[in-house]
């Protein structure tokens, strides 16, 4: 799903269309923005990706699908330290993927709950963990979540 076909994100769009000069003439069709995975995967494909360039994050992910096409908890938690590395996962990140995988399977952390908790809740369960800070949280709510009113203010890019 294209993120400004969630209904919130078009309405906000569609404002900006109409009461904005410089937005008059925009197509929405060419905000061409995926939604992210919501899942265990996107998430662990932020962590991944975090400090990196877009097309070396790319790279890396796709290193990871290979040995794990289908990443879930369970399964990242069986990969060794040697494969991870091989990956693109320094020490730190694979213990910020470990945290997270063990959080979702104790049960400490519901992933598809975040979906109805408000964004500072959100926020808070996810900066809980290590690795996650509040851009991280910020970027999960508004591309995995959809979520119109949130804007990482403290990312040094904007």
């Amino acid at each position: 799903m294209l993120l400004h076909e969630t209904p919130a994100m078009a309405a906000g769009l569609d404002h900006l269309i109409k009461t904005v000069p410089h937005f008059a003439r925009v197509d929405r069709a060419r905000f061409a923005w995926r939604r992210r995975d919501p899942s265990f995967a996107g998430l662990l494909q932020m962590i991944l990706g975090q400090q990196v360039s877009g097309a070396a994050a790319t790279a890396m992910w796709a290193k990871l699908k290979k040995v794990l096409p289908d990443p879930t908890p369970e399964k990242f938690l069986a990969l060794d330290s040697e494969t991870l590395a091989a990956c693109g996962f320094s020490r730190q990140k694979a213990s910020y993927g470990k945290a997270l995988a063990q959080a979702i399977m104790a049960g400490e952390l519901d992933l598809a709950a975040l979906s109805d908790m408000p964004d500072e809740e959100v926020v808070m369960r996810l900066t809980a963990l290590p690795g996650i800070g509040r851009w991280s949280a910020e970027v999960y709510l508004m591309f995995c979540l959809g979520r119109p009113d949130v804007w990482p203010s403290g990312d040094l890019g904007l």
